[in-house]
């Protein structure tokens, strides 16, 4: 209806489907094509259909985000060692790390070099990924240096050269970022998806994937449908953050934000009661609360996740002190439980 034509004009999302028709006196309600008929048709099986299994326990993960080094190697080498104490990727497939590098004006500026290499190299050597943590800018107020970023070819190219040749260079398995500009909008959102679209465009040749931390506090990391697209995986803070970002106090609320955020993702249509690209974030530090450091917690969880066929989740955090504030060591033996499939 040309006077008055009300549509989108394309696919916006796998779960909610485009196609035209046109027709000739047939007035405002058209007459359905063929082909627009068999896409419906196909959309709605797609409905009806049995759930796709999960994932299957050989494509299992379990991530470790590590505390910042602060540039020190016996601090690297003790965890390297405690990795391997524990069992290597018996208990661990990947490594999210603080390196402390960040991306300021599409310039690369390394952090913690030397007790990062060392770390990496250790790890790698035991078979578990490398990934590093990146940041955009200096503090979480501060929007300009991620629009600077977004929102400048020049800028958006000359880091993804950066990111690439760090990648390819120290043989990473990825980037994960944590960035949390408190002030975002919708646009900063869209703006990252398509930068990470072009970054993961230059990583996958090399085996690597794109990451991203997500919460409910910072617009542009909880517009989880704008972004889910263009990365790899979205490892959701809202599975120790409640929406107003305070601490979770029990399994129940745990459970609740669990399949709060997974309705957010674009995959409604998939029959899997999570999304494939979800990684829950878990905590392993008693700052968030002591209920997640107790076993029958880490056993509802990790058995709630198996059940769900939830192909990884990530542990927030891991240092080699495993001292009074962390339970890391106790998530380890769950972590073992998922990934040789006994969970």
């Amino acid at each position: 209806d040309p006077w008055a034509e009300v549509s989108v004009n394309r696919t916006t999302r796998p779960s909610l489907p485009f196609c035209l028709t046109t027709c000739d006196g047939c007035g405002h309600c058209g007459t359905p094509s063929d082909a627009c008929a068999a896409a419906e048709d196909e959309f709605v099986r797609g409905l009806l259909a049995p759930p796709p299994p999960g994932a299957k326990v050989s494509d299992r993960r379990v991530s470790y985000y590590v505390a910042p080094l602060r540039d020190s190697v016996p601090n690297a080498t003790r965890l390297v060692d405690y990795l391997r104490q524990q069992g290597g990727t018996a208990v661990a497939t990947n490594l999210i790390a603080y390196c402390e590098d960040k991306i300021l004006d599409g310039v690369l500026v390394p952090g913690n070099q030397e007790a990062c290499r060392v770390l990496r190299e250790g790890a790698t050597g035991l078979g578990i990924a490398f990934e590093h943590v990146l940041d955009i800018s200096n503090s979480h107020d501060d929007n300009s240096a991620v629009r600077a970023l977004l929102d400048s070819p020049d800028a958006s190219a000359a880091a993804i050269d950066a990111l690439t040749e760090l990648v390819r260079n120290n043989s990473l398995g990825g980037i994960s970022w944590d960035a949390e500009p408190l002030y975002s909008t919708r646009d900063d959102a869209i703006a990252f998806a398509a930068f990470n679209a072009r970054l993961r465009t230059a990583l996958a040749p090399l085996g690597a994937r794109v990451t991203t931390y997500s919460n409910d506090a910072d617009f542009m990391i909880a517009d989880i449908p704008d972004f889910v697209d263009d990365v790899d995986k979205v490892i959701t803070g809202q599975t120790y953050y409640s929406a107003d970002k305070t601490d979770l106090t029990n399994y129940s609320q745990w459970l609740d934000s669990y399949l709060a955020v997974a309705r957010r993702f674009n995959e409604t249509a998939s029959g899997l009661p999570i999304p494939r690209k979800m990684a829950p974030a878990l905590s392993a530090t008693r700052g968030h609360g002591n209920w997640t450091c107790e076993p029958e917690s880490m056993d509802a969880i990790v058995s709630r996740l198996a059940a769900d066929g939830v192909p990884e989740f990530a542990v927030f955090l891991i240092d080699a002190a495993d001292d009074n504030e962390l339970c890391s060591d106790a998530w380890m033996q769950h972590a073992r439980v998922f990934l040789n499939g006994s969970a």
